[in-house]
């Protein structure tokens, strides 16, 4: 197929403006040069057979195709994302599996070794991942505070400066635009500014207690006796917004340890 034949497809959808969305995507995913063109955009799934030649139907299908990796844990396979338990017992209909060797049942001490080491793995990848993020973060905050001490030096330097050139060439507008920027002249109206919150509330507790903002909340521990007390007048307790956890003898808890 040739570049002209492939345009010659694709412009019946851009025409129609009713076009299934379904439809643009399986255009925007599949490859729409194919290799005689000698093009392959990095989106192209080589693990695909077929996938050039297939249908839409055909692809659909094969993007809802799952696999399941060493540690068991289920994925899709066109773009690798991760299931939740909750999707995964969502699907309406799953394919055939490729399950690993990995055994779910747990029926001796080195098999449980073995489920907790999987767990402890997992763990550490997620403290991992924390810490890395905590040092990335204090990083870029330092740079921040780096370039906001330049920028305060820029201020000292140009400011004053910058501000009565603008002035000086001020026409009717209150704005003076420049490429990079612009400088304006608005009237603002006067204003007070709290620096010490703690203090301010103190000093409100005397003077004005009325002017205290304080934040609305209700408490499970306060709302689960309330409830009680209203069930046993006859009261109706349903509501949306409490979800019931029943009591549990004995609750398990799984530990590795690592915190």
């Amino acid at each position: 197929m040739d570049l002209q034949s492939i345009l010659d497809e694709i412009e019946p959808l851009e025409r129609d403006g009713g076009a299934e969305a379904s439809d643009l995507d399986y255009w925007s995913q599949r490859d729409v040069f194919p290799p005689s063109v000698g093009v392959r955009p990095s989106h192209a799934r080589p693990d695909l057979p077929g996938f050039e030649d297939e249908p839409h139907e055909a692809y659909s299908e094969r993007s809802r195709e799952v696999a399941v990796d060493e540690d068991g844990v289920p994925y899709y396979v066109a773009g690798g994302e991760v299931l939740s338990p909750e999707a995964y017992a969502k699907l309406e209909s799953a394919p055939e599996l490729d399950r690993p060797a990995f055994s779910w049942t747990i029926e001796s001490r080195p098999e449980a070794e073995t489920a907790l080491g999987k767990r402890a793995k997992l763990e550490r990848e997620i403290l991992g991942l924390k810490a890395e993020k905590l040092a990335i973060t204090k990083n870029i905050d330092s740079q921040i505070r780096d370039v906001e001490s330049r920028l305060k030096w820029w201020d000292f330097r140009f400011a004053i400066n910058l501000i009565e050139f603008a002035r000086s060439i001020l026409g009717k507008t209150k704005t003076v635009k420049f490429s990079r920027g612009q400088v304006a002249f608005r009237n603002k109206a006067a204003t007070i500014e709290i620096t010490d919150n703690d203090a301010a509330v103190e000093w409100a507790r005397k003077w004005a207690p009325e002017i205290i903002k304080k934040r609305e909340y209700v408490n499970k521990t306060d709302l689960a006796p309330t409830l009680a007390r209203l069930a046993e007048e006859g009261v109706d307790t349903t509501l949306v917004f409490v979800k019931e956890i029943p009591a549990v003898e004995n609750a398990p808890s799984i530990s590795t340890g690592i915190e």
